[in-house]
């Protein structure tokens, strides 16, 4: 039998490789997409982070070394209102540094705040050595907070505005004041002028 004569394709054959040029337009796509949303949800941390380390380089390097001491003392102060410690406004250092250890457990600050008080009220200005060994110290204190605290408590700690708005001293206040006028409500001892509420016919 006779098979039919064989008739020439003259088709193009199909390319089956992978049309390289296109996914890795897809995966570059795919990557700035997924950057750009990471800036965005990064960029909070970023514009914080950026405004609080500009705060710290001021203060350290601050033109005179009382001012650099006292500069360190703020940065702390500032950590501990970002990690939920209140201070009143107007407060000493000592007076802050009882609230940072009630509150965050630091007993040492007591002592840092002595010195504080005794380089930036002393009769000759702190030394650069002095000035150095002051902000390791406080620097120690702030990491500590950091090492004791949970990522959570960490990030949210970061993400704080309450040191740089001086929400934290606010808050301390407007408690006071709430409680001032919650005992003052109740009538407590020493929170009301009795004689301010005696009947005009009685006064002497």
């Amino acid at each position: 039998m006779d098979l039919p004569p064989t008739v020439p394709d003259d088709r193009e054959p199909e390319d089956d490789s992978p049309n390289i040029l296109g996914i890795l337009g897809v995966i570059l796509a795919i990557g700035g997409v997924s950057l750009l949303v990471l800036l965005i949800l990064s960029s909070p941390l970023i514009v914080i982070g950026a405004w609080k380390a500009s705060r710290r380089r001021a203060r350290r390097h601050a033109e005179r070394a009382a001012d650099r001491i006292s500069g360190g003392w703020d940065e702390l102060t500032d950590r501990a209102i970002d990690y939920g410690a209140r201070f009143a406004p107007g407060g000493t250092r000592a007076e802050e540094a009882m609230h940072v250890s009630t509150a965050l457990a630091i007993p040492t600050v007591t002592s840092l705040a002595d010195r504080a008080d005794d380089q930036v009220f002393g009769p000759h200005d702190p030394s650069q050595e002095d000035v150095e060994a002051f902000w390791a110290e406080v620097d120690s204190v702030v990491g500590g907070l950091g090492r004791d605290a949970g990522f959570l408590k960490r990030m949210k700690a970061r993400l704080s505005v309450r040191s740089l708005t001086g929400s934290g001293r606010m808050a301390a206040r407007v408690q006071e004041l709430k409680d001032a006028a919650t005992a003052r409500v109740r009538g407590e001892p020493g929170n009301i002028d009795s004689s301010s509420t005696r009947p005009e016919s009685e006064t002497p």
